[in-house]
């Protein structure tokens, strides 16, 4: 002990003060033990919890799994008894089907047959029948008279078909990748090809004119000259003459007939002669060139409404044989209906003169009737891809020593015409025969003209 001695500033003495300090020291002590004590207790607390969590979840998972078990047999046992109950009801079905009267059979039977297809209804008429003989010149890929032939049946009489082009076989196979592709399937048809053949020239070739004046259709699509000339006006006349020369060419090949038009002209100056008075109110089918005309007598019009037939069908002759009849089709758009294309062929002896180079033909220009025009829509002739005169480049390749010849403002000009013609042709093929109409007004038509004979040219401007 010590002497018990106060401190300088009059605390407690020193013992004291040591025997308090100790005191605290052991109180920090045990509450320390006593805190690792309860945490020791917490975690064995925690451990004995999480192996009894471990076994709980395994026996909720062994309970959900003999739950399934139980649901999968009893799904089973349901399964059977609905079979079974299926097939009794299946049995007395088939028996009270027997027992049934005939047309009610019928009627369940005929509803598991499907629809047939609806077919669209085409725009035009098809100006073809079987038993025509038909010529097809100025063609390129030949894709068109592939469509003629590539339905079955045929809309034409392969054998009595032959299609012509301009160029030689090696020229179109070059200007054509699928030339002969189209022409194969064309022999093989049993129709012919002839390639080398001048649609201004037709009396040249002597496998056509074996068949002169037998010629029931004449076809001239989407005619054109193909010289690359960027004068408008020196490109039109240049048409118009191959216009006017096809139809001096194309006439003696024409079959005479019954006409299948009526000229409202030429009617009233017979019927003038007659002492009679013409029939009025009877639209002629050359009244008007603009709207789609009815086909005549002995041709197929897909899509027509039936008409009325004569009572006594045994009392009515058969149909006497038409005229032939020329098939030109054209677009309707500039610079195509600058061509005046139905002027050419309906007063062509009076234009012939003011057109056509010198020296004129020693043959006289024929007239011919208009007997109707259509619409004529790509997208309707099977397999028909349209080829330019030019072949695939026309429009993309310019003209050599442009450089020369033209100033940088017609260059300038022409690279601007070339490249929107690019872009117009290939919007076309993106979007085939569905770009046939503007603004309600078909693109492209086709013409029917016939030849109006000789005797009756004096009739037709009276």
């Amino acid at each position: 002990m010590g002497s018990g001695k106060k401190n300088k500033r009059g605390g407690a003495p020193k013992a004291k003060g040591r025997l308090q300090n100790a005191l605290l020291k052991d109180q920090d002590a045990v509450a320390r033990r006593a805190r690792e004590k309860a945490v020791l207790a917490a975690k064995a607390e925690q451990q004995k919890n999480k192996e009894g969590g471990v076994d709980l979840a395994r026996a909720k998972k062994q309970r959900k799994v003999q739950r399934q078990r139980e649901r999968d047999i009893e799904a089973a046992k349901a399964k059977e008894l609905e079979d079974a109950a299926a097939l009794g009801l299946q049995d007395s079905e088939s028996e009270s089907e027997d027992e049934q009267p005939a047309s009610k059979k019928q009627k369940k039977e005929d509803k598991t047959i499907p629809k047939p297809p609806v077919v669209k209804k085409r725009r035009g008429p098809v100006p073809y029948a079987l038993g025509q003989r038909i010529l097809l010149v100025g063609e390129g890929n030949f894709s068109f008279a592939h469509s003629l032939l590539i339905q079955s049946p045929p809309i034409v009489t392969p054998q009595l078909l032959i299609a012509t082009a301009f160029d030689s076989q090696a020229t179109a196979e070059e200007k054509y990748p699928d030339l002969m592709v189209h022409v194969k399937a064309i022999r093989d048809a049993g129709a012919k090809v002839i390639f080398g053949v001048d649609a201004t020239n037709l009396h040249k070739n002597k496998e056509l004119m074996e068949h002169k004046g037998l010629w029931d259709r004449v076809v001239f699509n989407f005619p054109h000259v193909g010289q690359g000339i960027t004068d408008q006006d020196r490109n039109v006349r240049a048409n118009q003459t191959l216009i006017l020369n096809f139809f001096r060419s194309v006439g003696p090949l024409l079959r005479v007939g019954t006409s299948s038009a009526t000229n409202p002209h030429l009617a009233k100056s017979k019927a003038a002669k007659k002492g009679k008075a013409p029939v009025k109110g009877k639209r002629s089918r050359a009244d008007s060139d603009d709207d789609d005309e009815p086909a005549p007598a002995d041709e197929e019009d897909v899509g027509s409404d039936d008409e009325e037939l004569p009572v006594n069908l045994a009392l009515v002759p058969p149909p006497p044989t038409t005229s032939g009849t020329v098939l030109i089709t054209l677009r309707t758009v500039s610079p195509y209906s600058l061509w005046c294309l139905t002027h050419l062929g309906t007063r062509g002896s009076l234009l012939a003169p003011s057109i056509l180079p010198r020296p004129l033909p020693k043959t006289a220009q024929p007239n011919y009737l208009v007997v109707r025009s259509f619409e004529f829509d790509p997208a309707e002739w099977e397999g028909y891809e349209h080829r330019r005169t030019v072949g695939f480049k026309e429009g993309v390749s310019s003209e050599k020593n442009d450089d020369l010849t033209l100033t940088a403002r017609e260059r300038g000009e022409k690279r601007r015409e070339e490249k929107e013609a690019k872009e117009r042709s290939e919007r076309e093929e993106r979007q085939g025969g569905e770009l046939v109409r503007k603004g309600g007004k078909a693109l492209m038509r086709t013409y029917e003209f016939e030849l109006v004979p000789a005797k009756d040219e004096d009739d037709l401007y009276d």
